[in-house]
């Protein structure tokens, strides 16, 4: 049987995600415009560094634009997220969104349609699946260059049968909304330094130690280069096809058999 465009568009778009097994994960991603009529603004370099702790990540992106056009254009620009098998849907509530455009502050607001009882569908018991986005409307002046800043913060992924794996995602979906061509994206996960407990049987006796104890796996597969303090992704001239990047890990404290 065929299918049909809708169908396959759906198919297509969960190929991309390629999310781990198991996973409960609230991912982001590269800002999203939106412009009736085409958007003629260009993305020309999206960076993100994330401190990566074993209960949260906290992100912070920097995305050069370039409008090379002669009138402004005002483009409403989108902070995606989207969840996955997560416990509590109300934590996407408890996201906020720095933001600057030149050093100047910008507002992003959620649109409280996006968690409406039919926005959000339910996964089993306190599981849910959600679609939500940041929105603010964003002036580019005319053949000039822009500097866009996000901050904000997330819990970490589970993952795994027995969800003893850790995991964050990161969408690319959102360059094919921009004109042009992104020249690279730079993706830095910082490893944190976290206390942990070195013997369950004694509360005082305690360590100092880096979040990740060691790689699960990727998505892509390649690409990635992981040390003992951080992973790093980079790729010149970023494609559709890319999806969304995943990083898996077992967390420090992990004592699996």
């Amino acid at each position: 049987m065929s299918l049909t465009r809708q169908n396959h568009a759906m198919v297509m778009a969960l190929l991309a995600l390629a999310a781990p097994a198991a996973a409960s994960v609230m991912i982001s991603g590269v800002p999203l415009a939106s412009l009736p009529g085409g958007n003629p603004v260009v993305l020309q370099y999206h960076s993100v560094t994330a401190l990566l702790g074993t209960k949260d990540v906290s992100y912070a992106s920097r995305t050069v634009f370039h409008n090379p056009t002669k009138q402004d254009v005002l483009v409403e620009v989108k902070v995606p997220f989207k969840a996955i098998q997560t416990l509590d849907h109300r934590r996407m509530l408890e996201a906020p969104v720095g933001a600057t455009l030149d050093g100047v502050t910008v507002s992003f607001k959620r649109n409280p349609k996006d968690l409406s009882p039919s926005s959000v569908k339910g996964q089993g018991k306190d599981r849910y699946d959600y679609s939500a986005a940041m929105h603010a409307q964003v002036t580019f002046k005319a053949l000039s260059s822009h500097v866009l800043t996000l901050s904000y913060a997330l819990p970490t992924g589970l993952a795994g049968e027995d969800e003893a794996l850790r995991t964050v995602g990161y969408g690319t979906q959102g360059f094919s909304t921009w004109a042009g061509q992104c020249e690279q994206i730079a993706f830095t996960l910082d490893f944190a330094r976290e206390t942990y407990r070195s013997n369950p049987a004694d509360p005082d006796e305690r360590y100092q130690g880096y979040s990740v104890f060691a790689m699960h796996s990727t998505e892509p597969g390649r690409g990635w280069e992981v040390g003992e303090k951080r992973a790093f992704f980079e790729r010149y001239k970023p494609t559709a096809s890319l999806g969304t990047l995943f990083f898996t890990f077992y967390p420090n404290g992990y004592r699996g058999g």
